[in-house]
């Protein structure tokens, strides 16, 4: 049946709408002005002027707590609910690709999820999913959705560098399906950022735009050296104050006659830390979750020990293996 742009206007009116195409929910916006349905923009089928922000942290450097805000585009006649993954969904980098998202996608019309339990239980049984957290589900309400997740301490360890992704799952009716990113987050060098959703597709974000989650509070960090040791000037310095995301990474080397050990650690101090990168280089890095002071174990006196020295094999015979094989004659 042909819907003429008389019937679009007087149905729409400059209102968002949810229409119904086969057995598939299509979201958008009727521009009276132009006389068009505009469907699966970014404004009328996903979320807009999103923000992460208000982190929090644990002492050890973990992510304790992110805040997402943004409005929603779309049916309202839903409840959506954030989910923390390790694994990025596939397809949908494009409105016209479905992909893994909507009522139309892989998940929505082969699973029939009906909660995050299911997929929970989906996810143990595969590993399609590396599920980590999900906010509470809430009604859409017609204003900004400001949704918390919060983790637990060995969630998202910042001592490790690694991408995780925040989805929108909706359910709608009694089908519960991935709809839309929210955005990727980046650990790096003790440093959280995030890309939001940039509005091209269902799955898609321009790592470009990577931009730091802050914290409310802002915090000192004083790094004390120890001895045999020198930083790197071209590093971060030695006292940063106010910080309210991630530290200036701190590097130093060891003087000559000094090396640090493969033993060498330096006990964390509100989420800063120490990484011994090799034997003659330490990385001071993180993010404060208070006011830290580290004082810096001192490099060991004496030239570093040869590492990963690979031994030449010796046969049996007694005779030493130079490398070259010979045929036998």
């Amino acid at each position: 049946m042909q819907i003429t742009k008389t019937e679009i206007r007087r149905l729409y009116s400059n209102e968002e709408k949810t229409i119904h195409n086969s057995d598939c929910a299509v979201h958008g916006l009727y521009d009276d002005t132009r006389g068009v349905f505009q469907i699966e923009t970014a404004w009328a089928a996903g979320p807009s002027n999103l923000t992460v922000d208000n982190a929090t942290y644990y002492a050890n450097g973990a992510l304790k707590s992110i805040e997402a805000s943004f409005g929603w585009g779309g049916a309202t006649d839903v409840e959506v609910q954030l989910v923390l993954m390790e694994k990025k969904l596939n397809g949908g980098e494009s409105y016209s690709d479905y992909g893994d998202f909507t009522d139309c996608g892989h998940y929505g019309r082969n699973f029939k999820f009906k909660s995050y339990e299911d997929i929970k239980a989906h996810d143990e049984a595969t590993g399609a999913f590396g599920l980590i957290k999900s906010s509470t589900l809430q009604p859409y309400q017609g204003v900004r959705l400001i949704e918390v997740l919060n983790l637990d301490d060995t969630d998202i360890p910042l001592n490790e560098n690694k991408y995780y992704y925040v989805y929108i799952w909706t359910l709608w009716g009694s089908l519960y399906y991935p709809d839309h990113l929210v955005c990727a987050i980046s650990v790096q060098d003790g440093i959280v950022k995030y890309a939001p959703a940039d509005g091209k597709g269902y799955n898609a974000y321009d790592e470009n735009k990577l931009d730091a989650v802050t914290s409310e509070t802002a915090y000192n960090v004083t790094v004390n050296p120890g001895k045999g040791m020198t930083r790197d000037e071209n590093s971060g310095s030695e006292s940063q104050p106010n910080l309210n995301k991630g530290m200036t990474p701190v590097v130093y080397t060891a003087n000559p006659g000094y090396h640090f050990p493969e033993a060498y650690t330096v006990e964390n101090v509100n989420g800063i830390m120490v990484r011994r990168d090799n034997a003659t280089q330490i990385t001071v890095y993180g993010t404060p979750s208070a006011n830290a002071t580290i004082n810096l174990n001192a490099a060991t006196e004496g030239n570093p020990p040869a590492e990963n020295t690979a031994v030449k094999p010796t046969a049996k015979t007694g005779l030493k293996y130079d490398g070259k094989i010979r045929r036998r004659i």
